[in-house]
């Protein structure tokens, strides 16, 4: 059921199988009630947030790819990430601006749009997101910039000493555990790097117009990262058939033992 997003509870929304498609609809009810806000941000907030870009965008950032589609451009993007230490990538998709707009930097004179991150479930990356369901159309009609992450750092050791993988299934968790805390930090690289890097390079309304939204494992890590009494202020928080209490569900636990050790009382903030 869709919940209000006003008060930032969470729209928890049925079991979507392998599919996106369910996306559609948890989209169009949090932006019925989400974006008429955002957009009435003040001009002097919006004026605020394009002098802080002037001397950043740009920063480190390389573009993959680049594609036109719904009236928007979706970059795949590149960087080297602090938290993890190693290259990661992520896609952005920002409406026409109102010029089209295919290379960065930004113009400072463009439009400024809200930010949706999204969270991916288990074994998908930062692209799915964008090929499944319907999610880009909504994002042009609404006026959104859609962020979507990648479930892990690519490039880091995936399996433990008992089999489990954590390629594509890292929890957005900071691990704790070797061998994967060097590399495995995604609630760090998500909450202090990722937002301010697109913020930077895009043309957002700032971090004080932003929502998150997860399906699967990406639900119970968009739910708490948003409710932790310490969390980035999110506009609101959306969860597709999320794990709701991962520390009793089994093949959690397992892959939890595996990053964040046995005492289970580390699993809490998760």
């Amino acid at each position: 059921t869709g919940a209000c997003a006003r008060t930032g509870c969470a729209s928890v929304g049925g079991s979507l199988g392998n599919s996106h498609s369910g996306l559609v609809w948890g989209f169009s009810g949090l932006s019925s009630l989400f974006f008429p806000q955002v957009r009435s941000l003040t001009s002097s907030r919006m004026a605020k947030s394009k002098a802080s870009k002037r001397s950043l965008r740009s920063k480190d950032l390389e573009i993959l790819k680049c594609h036109r589609c719904f009236e928007g451009t979706v970059f795949r993007c590149t960087h080297r990430s602090a938290a993890l230490g190693l290259d990661a990538c992520f896609s952005v998709y920002v409406p026409d601006a109102p010029r089209i707009h295919t290379t960065l930097p930004y113009p400072r004179d463009c439009e400024e749009f809200p930010v949706l991150l999204f969270l991916s479930d288990e074994g998908c990356n930062d692209i799915d997101i964008l090929m499944q369901g319907n999610v880009l159309q909504h994002c042009s009609d609404c006026g959104l910039i859609l962020v979507s992450a990648d479930t892990c750092p690519r490039e880091a050791e995936t399996e433990g000493a008992e089999g489990v993988s954590v390629c594509g299934a890292s929890y957005y968790v900071n691990a704790t555990e070797k061998p994967w805390n060097t590399h495995c930090k995604m609630r760090d690289y998500l909450e202090a790097e990722l937002l301010d890097l697109v913020h930077d390079n895009f043309p957002t309304c700032g971090s004080e117009a932003v929502s998150i939204m997860g399906h699967g494992m990406g639900g119970t890590a968009a739910l708490s990262m948003a409710l932790r009494k310490d969390a980035l202020p999110f506009r609101s928080v959306s969860a597709l058939a999320p794990l709701l209490n991962p520390t009793e569900v089994e093949e959690t636990k397992k892959t939890f033992r595996q990053l964040l050790g046995q005492d289970e009382s580390s699993w809490r903030s998760y």
